[in-house]
C-alpha cells in the first residue's frame, strides 16, 4: 500500500502525464505492493508507472522486461514523451505548445499539498452546490476566475446572478449587464405620469347672472319650448357649467317657478279717455288676448318642467319661461 505522500504525488503525476496525451490503462504496477496503474504512451510502445518509472528513479529491469514492456530509463527526459504530442501539432502552433508544455511542467513541481487543498476545497464546493440545487438554482459552465478557487463552476440565481460557492462573490455576464443598462436607460427616459393638474375654477353661483347665457327673444324661447316638448332635438350651446344648481331638486323647481310665475296681480292700465267705447273694447280685446296667449304659454311651459328630466333641456325651458315672464311683465307695463 501506498502512504499519504505517494498516493497524492502519484496523482498528480498521473494528471500531468494525461495531460501530455499518455492514456492511463486498467494494467497495475508489478511492483510489489503497488497499486498504482499503468500509463501508455499515445504509440503504445511504452508504459510507466509513475511512482517507480520517473526520470531520477530506478526500478528493477527484470519485472518490467517480463512484463513484457520497456522500463524508462532514468537519463530519458521528461520532454521527450512532450515531444511525441508536439510533432502532431502544425508548425503555427509551436509558440502555443511550448507554453502548454511550460504550465503543465508547472504544475508537476507542486508538492502535495496543494493537491490535498484542492481536493478539499472541491468536497466542500461539490456540498454547497448541491445545496444551491435543492434551492433552485442552476448550475452553469462556467468557473469561478478567482486565483484562489480552483476551477469551481459558478451557479445561477432566478435573478440571473452568477456567484461562486467557495468565494461567495457574485458575477455578471456580459448579456445581462447590458439588459440591466438598456433597463435603467430606459427608465430614466420614461417621463413621469400623473402629473398634477391644476384644479378647475368653481362655477358662479350667481342663478340671475346673465353675462354668459344666451339672449332669446320670446317667439325664439317660445317656440324652442314647445319643440323640445315635442320630442324635436334643437342643438343650442348650452354651458351647464355655468349653472351650479342642483336641477333635480324638487324644492329649487318650485322656486324657480314661483319666481317664473308672472304677476297677475298687475292692474291693468286705463285706457285714454280720448278713445271711443268701441275702440276701447277691441284695444283691451286685442291686449288681453295677447297677454292671454303669452300667459298659457308661460304656464304650460312651467308644467313641463315637472315631467322633463333631461338637464339640457331643463335648462333651455328656464330659458323660455324667464324670458316669457319677462316679456309679459314689459309688455303689461307699456300698455
Amino acid at each position: 500500500m501506498l502512504d499519504s505522500d505517494r498516493f497524492d504525488e502519484a496523482s498528480a503525476n498521473i494528471g500531468t502525464y494525461m495531460l501530455q496525451g499518455w492514456i492511463l490503462t486498467d494494467e497495475q504496477c508489478p511492483q510489489p505492493q503497488c497499486p498504482t496503474p499503468l500509463l501508455r504512451s499515445k504509440d503504445g510502445k511504452q508504459k510507466i508507472c509513475v511512482v517507480h518509472n520517473l526520470p531520477g528513479k530506478s526500478a528493477p529491469k527484470d519485472n518490467f522486461e517480463q512484463s513484457g514492456f520497456k522500463q524508462a530509463t532514468a537519463n530519458e527526459p521528461l520532454d521527450r514523451s512532450m515531444d511525441d504530442t508536439a510533432h502532431q501539432i502544425d508548425i503555427e502552433e509551436d509558440d502555443e505548445a511550448d507554453e502548454f508544455i511550460r504550465r503543465v511542467n508547472e504544475g508537476s513541481k507542486h508538492d502535495g499539498s496543494v493537491a490535498v487543498k484542492r481536493r478539499e476545497q472541491s468536497k466542500l464546493a461539490s456540498e454547497r452546490i448541491g445545496q444551491k440545487l435543492l434551492q433552485q438554482w442552476t448550475l452553469v459552465n462556467d468557473i469561478c476566475p478567482s486565483d484562489t478557487c480552483y476551477a469551481v463552476p459558478l451557479v445561477r440565481d432566478q435573478q440571473q446572478r452568477l456567484f461562486c460557492v467557495i468565494c461567495e462573490r457574485s458575477y455578471m455576464n456580459e448579456n445581462t449587464y447590458l439588459q440591466s443598462v438598456r433597463k435603467r436607460e430606459i427608465e430614466s427616459d420614461t417621463p413621469k405620469a400623473n402629473v398634477e393638474q391644476p384644479p378647475a375654477p368653481k362655477p358662479s353661483k350667481c342663478l340671475n347672472c346673465t353675462c354668459k347665457r344666451r339672449k332669446i327673444s320670446i317667439d325664439s324661447a317660445v317656440d324652442l319650448a314647445e319643440a323640445e316638448h315635442n320630442g324635436n332635438t334643437i342643438m343650442q350651446d348650452v354651458n351647464l357649467r355655468d349653472f351650479d344648481y342642483d336641477l333635480e331638486d324638487p324644492n329649487f323647481l318650485s322656486s324657480q317657478l314661483q319666481m317664473l310665475k308672472p304677476n297677475t296681480q298687475i292692474d291693468a292700465p286705463q285706457p285714454p279717455a280720448a278713445i271711443n267705447n268701441d275702440d276701447t273694447s277691441s284695444y283691451l280685446s286685442a291686449r288681453s288676448s295677447l297677454l292671454d296667449g303669452l300667459k298659457q304659454k308661460v304656464d304650460k311651459l312651467s308644467q313641463d318642467v315637472i315631467s322633463i328630466h333631461d338637464p339640457v333641456a331643463m335648462v333651455k325651458l328656464f330659458e323660455a319661461i324667464k324670458s316669457g315672464s319677462e316679456a309679459i311683465e314689459a309688455y303689461q307695463r307699456i300698455c
